[in-house]
């Protein structure tokens, strides 16, 4: 019985937080919605001026430079052997 008790009391705090970030988003989207409806000019999109950008290792990166093209060619921690820039580091330095 303490257990279930336990678990309702330290679940109370995360259940209130949570409710209370889902009021401020609730809050927030009608404001962005009411927004949109008062000026309808900013849902167009202006294609001189559009940015899709993503970051990180997705496959829709754009590159802005050629320095970012070739730190994402060179240092892709996904691919290659585990210790293989070690061992290269290691090759390198004797």
């Amino acid at each position: 019985m303490s257990y279930v008790y336990g678990l309702g009391v330290s679940s109370s705090a995360v259940i209130y937080y949570h409710k209370q970030y889902m009021k401020e988003i609730d809050v927030q989207y009608r404001a962005l919605k009411q927004m949109f409806a008062d000026n309808p000019k900013l849902e167009l999109i202006d294609d001189d001026k559009s940015m899709n950008k993503n970051f990180g290792l997705s496959q829709y990166t754009e590159y802005d430079t050629e320095e970012e093209v070739e730190m994402a060619t060179d240092y892709n921690i996904f691919e290659g052997a585990e210790n293989s820039r070690a061992e290269a580091i290691k090759k390198l330095t004797g």
